[in-house]
Parts: C-alpha cells; sequence; structure tokens
C-alpha cells in the first residue's frame, strides 16, 4: 500500500534553552480542559530552569513544522535509574488557577465586588480581562470577546469574588451567564475569550495531519462473548 514516511523532530525549549535530549512528549488540550497540560521526558538532566519558565515543544515532520504546545514549568519528577527526568507544564490558565484573592476582604460577604474589580457594573468581557490583569497574565495574540451586556446593576452581591476562590472559578461563573462565551488558551499560549457554538454540518472543526499532529494512530477490532 502506498504511503508517506515522515522523520519526525521533537524541539523542547525550556526558560529559552533547548532540551536536545528530549526523547518523548504529550499534549492533552480541549474546551472541557481549564488549561492544556504537557508531559515530556528527557533523557538524563534537563536544561538549567525555574519553576514557571516558559517551555515550548515543537514538531518537525517532512518540513512542516507546528507547534504542539507553549505553557510553564510546574514539576520537575527524576527518575534515578534510568536516568530520564520528567517535566509537567501546564497552559498559563493555571496561573489563573493557582490566584486567589488577598488583602482586604469585605467582611460582610466575605467577597470582592465589581466597585473594587473594575470600578462598578461592567460588561462580562471587561470583568473577565480586568481579573485576567490582575492576576498579571498577558493575552499573548489572543482575544477577550463578550456579550457586551453590562452586568452588576441588578443583584450586584452575586458578582462578588469570594475569598478563597480562584481567578480562574471566578471567570468560569461569568463565563457560565455569558451565553456561550468560554475563556481558553490556544497551543501557542495566547489566551482567548468567543463563543463556543456547535459546528454547522458540512463544515471542517478542525484538520490533523498524520505524522504531523497525529503520531501514533491504533484501531481494534473483535467479536467477544
Amino acid at each position: 500500500m502506498p504511503g508517506t514516511a515522515r522523520a519526525n523532530t521533537l524541539t523542547v525549549v525550556v526558560g529559552g534553552n533547548p532540551a536536545p535530549n528530549a526523547v518523548s512528549a504529550n499534549v492533552s488540550l480541549g474546551y472541557d480542559m481549564n488549561y492544556g497540560q504537557a508531559t515530556i521526558a528527557i533523557a538524563g538532566p534537563p536544561p538549567a530552569a525555574t519553576y514557571y519558565d516558559t517551555v515550548t515543544i515543537d514538531v518537525n515532520a517532512g518540513g512542516d513544522s507546528h507547534q504542539w504546545f507553549s505553557g510553564v514549568l510546574v514539576q520537575v519528577e527524576y527518575n534515578l535509574y534510568p536516568n530520564v527526568t520528567t517535566l509537567q507544564v501546564r497552559g498559563r490558565m493555571h496561573m489563573l488557577e493557582q490566584f486567589k484573592l488577598q488583602g482586604e476582604i469585605d467582611p460582610r460577604d466575605n467577597a470582592v465586588f465589581l466597585d473594587d474589580i473594575t470600578g462598578g457594573p461592567a460588561t462580562d468581557q471587561t470583568i473577565v480581562q480586568a481579573v485576567i490583569d490582575t492576576v498579571g497574565l498577558t493575552l499573548n495574540g489572543g482575544s477577550i470577546g463578550g456579550t457586551g451586556t453590562v452586568m452588576g446593576t441588578i443583584a450586584p452581591e452575586e458578582f462578588g469574588w469570594k475569598a478563597g476562590e480562584s481567578a480562574l472559578s471566578y471567570i468560569q461563573r461569568i463565563d457560565s451567564i455569558s451565553l456561550g462565551y468560554r475563556t481558553f488558551e490556544s497551543t501557542g499560549g495566547s489566551i482567548f475569550r468567543s463563543q463556543i457554538s456547535s459546528v454547522p454540518a458540512g463544515s471542517t472543526d478542525m484538520t490533523f495531519a498524520v505524522g504531523l499532529d497525529i503520531v501514533e494512530a491504533k484501531n481494534t477490532r473483535s467479536v467477544t462473548e
């Protein structure tokens, strides 16, 4: 059967330092995930890096270069023998999950309200953008869309960012009442907020190339009692 053989090249850069001894990478992304995740196996010690350094994973197959993932380093696992180091990487929205309010919280409701977050009632996209700015993340080429509806004019107490609640959880509460708008990130680490709707019949949601996006595929058929 005719086919095409591709020689895949895995390129991993950790904190600006290449990892030439990277032997494998596994990436998970999806709208149903809070943020992307990646696991990288490196033969021997990893390149010099600190936690929350930027990590990028690129694949070159047959001359076609493709960025698989961009995120931050959150965990390093050392296996003494055989000498393999595993890097756990998370998308930048992981920072939203780690961030929780500190400082003065309104003692009446144990929360911070829109008056302190955005200066008063605001659109859903303005609220989400303000939270992202509070955490200190940048869009990196992404964009924040929304319904344009001003929230908080009625029942402002329902829009309080509660003590102990992560920035990600608060954003997801705003997303849940924003007509299908969802905050997510791309493989390149850009943060977007757009309306997630069903794909029209006959259209293509996304495409994958064998040897580039798909490096292994299996199919099993059997008859069992």
